[in-house]
């Protein structure tokens, strides 16, 4: 039998809501599951949302539902007509929740149309944009009205032209009760010129409506630090404030052969996620808040436009953000989300959110995800899946779910009854003339991308359910999907009832780990903790410990000995029967308690260029009370 201690100091002392703790890492070795609180996830059948344009290549998708009536939907696309030779941008409605689709607007002016948003307001009212591009060389900003819940659309109000760049707006309406109800807000990337006709580079917009759409103030300017990729979409909370998500990247550091780079992993910090905020209904905009660094891995052929979502009122969680995004710190690219409480200003550390495949390092990629939250608190994150196309060249689409405010998730279930594949034969190809003294022709194969564009869709409708939105090829053409899907399950904070009413104590605690060590034979991983109060106050129990994280470079991690029997995120260590008198006192330490784990599947040892290897890597929190006076029975679960 061979064993392995550590050969770093166990002790950390845990100051946010999630603590990353590296419970073992040794110099030589040669081998996720998250099971979460048990629900049921049901998927409908795939509908044929494009029919009505089944000779259209459709790609870059979104998706909005009305939020007082459940059988009003309205999605928006890019598509290349063949027949027209040019890509123009449609809207297609639901009148009941789903099931069929109508072609409400076509958008062909112009030489080519792009970028679409769409969103309801708080009277039924539906709003579209995109970007479109005259003959001239020059750019358009639309942006179209619906009174009727989609079906009918005004003629466009132009926000924009004479020469400036629009890239991927959005839009937004005020479905709050505050005294900023029913403004709609246009967000974008532009860029502008000098008195001189110089470019001055990228910068983010924000125009407002006061009026329900018909007219429109702005824009409010700001510059991105660095290159600002995309935008965004943004939300509304219930206080009327704004939160639109943004994403700048240092395009020096790409990793696919562009701009001097080499083709490698993702494995350096090539950007900053981030929110900018206004707090009174658009006439202004506070600087940035930081989520956090991204791994943008530009050979995946995926977009690095990110998903937020906002919880609307559920009891557990009104009003908690969540953004989701596509990352490659890991080896691979992986979807992860991180939440935050207060109104952007601080987020979480971030989850992953895809169940194929637990251990870092290579593996297929997952990307475009796009993230919604119903009325329960149900958070639902959807993605692009390459598990069952391991070429790279196809995807499934799945879908997760967390219970719990985006601290763990329930593993991914498949939406997409047919993958989308890559093929060579019957391709929609676009004609191109050109006069260069002659004719030169162009027949190109560019209107389909790979990744299905930039967006794909999601939203959950009035009585909870969500509709995902999103392209495949299964009919021989890349067309647009849906489907309906019902989470039941209950909405716990923590992830059950009894650590509903337990308190985040992890600034409050340091943990102390000793004797870790893994042993080949049995593939175990064991560490003792204790529990260490630095607070200025008793800890009141039950004390606990609830697993968030759980990641191996080795193999595939699971826990063994939880005391909620879990073997992966949601599981829970009790050290209350580990303190003395039921409560830690100040620079009181408890009882040891092992924590254990086993690695499945380990893979042999390889030489990198460092000496450190990560056995187990876990985020968890520390719940208890910290009070002067103990908590009532009957706040206190048995």
């Amino acid at each position: 039998m061979h064993k392995f201690t550590s050969i770093y100091t166990c002790a950390w002392k845990l100051r946010s809501i999630q603590a990353l703790f590296i419970l073992l890492q040794v110099l030589w070795l040669g081998e996720q599951v998250s099971l979460g609180q048990q629900t049921q996830i049901t998927v409908g059948p795939n509908i044929h949302v494009s029919k009505a344009r089944a000779d259209m290549v459709h790609d870059e998708v979104l998706l909005s539902a009305d939020p007082l009536n459940p059988n009003r939907l309205v999605g928006c696309t890019m598509a290349f007509s063949p027949t027209l030779n040019k890509v123009v941008t449609l809207v297609y409605a639901s009148s009941d929740g789903g099931k069929n689709w109508d072609l409400t607007l076509t958008n062909d002016r112009g030489i080519h149309s792009g970028d679409p948003a769409c969103t309801f307001g708080v009277d039924g009212s539906a709003y579209f944009t995109a970007i479109e591009r005259m003959e001239s060389g020059s750019q358009r900003l639309l942006v179209y009205r619906s009174k009727d819940g989609g079906k009918t659309w005004s003629s466009p109000t132009i926000l924009l032209g004479s020469g400036v760049v629009v890239d991927r707006p959005y839009v937004m309406a005020d479905q709050s009760a505050s005294s900023y109800q029913g403004r709609v807000y246009v967000y974008s990337l532009i860029t502008n010129r000098t008195i001189d006709g110089e470019n001055t580079g990228y910068h983010i917009a924000l125009w407002r409506s006061r009026d329900g759409g018909l007219t429109y103030e702005g824009p409010i300017v700001r510059t991105p630090n660095r290159f600002g990729y995309h935008p965004a979409n943004g939300v509304v909370i219930s206080d009327g404030t704004l939160i639109c998500l943004v994403s700048e990247l240092d395009s020096q550091k790409r990793n696919d052969g562009y701009v001097g780079s080499q083709y490698r992993k993702a494995d350096v910090a090539n950007g900053t996620l981030k929110v900018i905020v206004s707090r009174d209904g658009g006439s202004s905009i506070e600087s940035a808040s930081n989520i956090g660094e991204i791994y943008k891995d530009w050979r995946t052929q995926s977009s690095t436009i990110p998903s937020l979502a906002a919880d609307g009122g559920s009891r557990q969680f009104k009003d908690r953000i969540y953004a989701a995004w596509s990352d490659g710190r890991y080896g691979r690219t992986q979807i992860l989300v991180s939440h935050s409480s207060d109104k952007g200003k601080t987020w979480s550390k971030p989850q992953i959110v895809n169940d194929d495949q637990p251990t870092m390092g290579d593996g297929p990629d997952n990307f475009m995800p796009v993230v919604a939250v119903n009325r329960d608190g149900v958070v639902a994150v959807m993605w692009y899946d390459r598990r069952d196309n391991p070429n790279s060249f196809g995807y499934s689409v799945r879908l997760s779910a967390s219970l719990d405010g985006g601290e763990t998730w329930q593993p991914s279930v498949r939406v997409s009854e047919v993958p989308k594949t890559l093929e060579y034969e019957n391709w929609v190809v676009s004609g191109t003339a050109l006069r260069r003294g002659g004719a030169h022709l162009l027949l190109l194969r560019r209107h389909e991308w790979v990744a299905g564009g930039h967006t794909t869709g999601m939203a959950a409708d009035s009585n909870g359910v969500f509709h995902p939105f999103w392209v495949d090829n299964r009919t021989g053409v890349s067309q647009i999907w849906t489907a309906s899907v019902v989470v039941k399950a209950v909405i716990n904070r923590n992830g059950s009832t009894d650590l509903a009413e337990l308190e985040d104590i992890s600034a409050s605690v340091s943990i102390e780990l000793t004797n870790c060590a893994y042993e080949s034979s049995s593939k175990a991983v064991s560490c003792n903790a204790r529990l260490k109060n630095i607070a200025n106050s008793a800890l009141h129990g039950p004390l606990k410990l609830r697993l968030i994280g759980l990641r191996s470079e080795l193999g595939q991690p699971t826990v063994v000995n939880a005391d909620n029997g879990r073997n992966g995120t949601g599981a829970v260590w009790d050290f209350g029967e580990k303190v003395t008198g039921k409560s830690l006192e100040p620079n009181q330490t408890s009882e040891v308690k092992q924590l254990r784990f086993h690695i499945a599947s380990p893979r042999p040892f390889r030489q990198g260029d460092h000496f450190k290897y990560l056995i187990v890597e876990l985020d968890a929190k520390v719940l208890g009370h910290l009070k002067k006076e103990l908590p009532s029975t009957s706040a206190v679960a048995p």
